[in-house]
Formats: C-alpha cells, structure tokens, sequence
C-alpha cells in the first residue's frame, strides 16, 4: 500500500513522462512484448534516489482496509475500524 502527497504526485508525473519519452524515442521496431513494465516502487526508488523523503508504517499486529473502493469503505463503516 502506499499513500503519497501532491510533491511524490508531481515527481512521478515527471518522472514518468521522462521516461515515456525516452521509450518512444528507443522503441522503433521493438515488439511490445519485448518491453519492460514499470511498478510504483520503481517510480518510489527513483524519489529515495534524489533524496525524497520517504516513510513507512509497519503493521505488526494490525492491519490497513483500503478504502479505495466503494465495497472497503462499507466494510469500513460498519466494522468502524476507527
């Protein structure tokens, strides 16, 4: 799971439409398949490399409901986990 502020928002933004265009540029005649996806902790490795400030939370005898979705924050209301 991971929870980001605006900064990490901008950062990625960038840093992804650097290297979509870096890819756009390398990719004629390389078969789709042939091309490497990307993870959101890449993009968070990348931040930890220009020092961005990055935290974390261990949940050792926890744990986190996502409340992303419509069904987990139902879930969340009537569990009221809070």
């Amino acid at each position: 799971m991971a929870i980001w502020t605006p900064v990490f928002t901008g950062f990625m933004h960038d840093y992804l439409s650097a290297r979509q265009r870096i890819a756009d540029k390398n990719k004629i005649g390389i078969n789709q398949d042939q091309q490497n996806g990307l993870h959101v902790g890449d993009v968070i490795q990348a931040a930890m490399q220009i020092d961005m400030q990055i935290g974390m939370v261990l949940f050792k005898e926890g744990s986190c409901l996502d409340i992303g979705t419509p069904e987990d924050m139902m879930k969340a209301v009537k569990t009221q986990i809070w």
